[in-house]
Parts: structure tokens; sequence; C-alpha cells
């Protein structure tokens, strides 16, 4: 089964950016970071010591959920809790590659 989460592309696409797949996999608290940081405008390394100190799927699911908001996305066919507990690394970096976008 592929996960294809819709912030507007797919979470595994043939497009994705090495770095990027690298940081989610290995820092995901960096990557989170940055992602609130260009979404929220706060400072990464507040959000990325909240991922590590608090349930970073928690964080994760929350920020996902703002993203959608502020950007008017749609939600379908996974909720933004499922992506950050189950598909947590792949979901940021999908947010990462969406932010850049849009």
């Amino acid at each position: 089964m592929v996960c294809v989460i819709v912030v507007t592309s797919p979470i595994l696409d043939s497009e994705c950016n090495m770095s990027v797949c690298l940081q989610g996999l290995f820092c995901p608290c960096y990557l989170f970071g940055k992602n609130v940081e260009r979404v929220e405008g706060q400072r990464y390394v507040r959000s990325c010591l909240c991922y590590l100190a608090c349930c970073g799927s928690c964080n994760h699911s929350v920020s996902r959920r703002k993203l959608r908001v502020k950007y008017n996305l749609p939600e379908e066919p996974f909720n933004d809790c499922c992506i950050a507990w189950c598909c947590g690394p792949c979901g940021l970096c999908q947010e990462s590659l969406e932010i850049v976008f849009l």
C-alpha cells in the first residue's frame, strides 16, 4: 500500500528532493522546526526542541492542521493525526516540499 496523503502532492513522489528526504528520515525534529518556521514564522530551534521534548507526533499533527487551514488544502484521504503517527517522516518531507511551492 502506498501512502498518498493529499496536501496537494502525494507523500511518496517521484520528484522527491533527496536532502529533504534525508532530513525527514534522520533528523525529523530539524525538518519539523524548519516547516513550522516557514508556515508560522516562529524560530525553528524552538519548534525543534518542542518536537523533541514533547510528543513529536502530537506537535506534527497540530502543525499539519495549521498548514491545511492557512492554505485551504483538502484533508482527503487520511487525516493529519494518522499521518503524523503512522507516516511522520514522509509527512514532514511532503509538507516541506509543499511549503516551497505554496
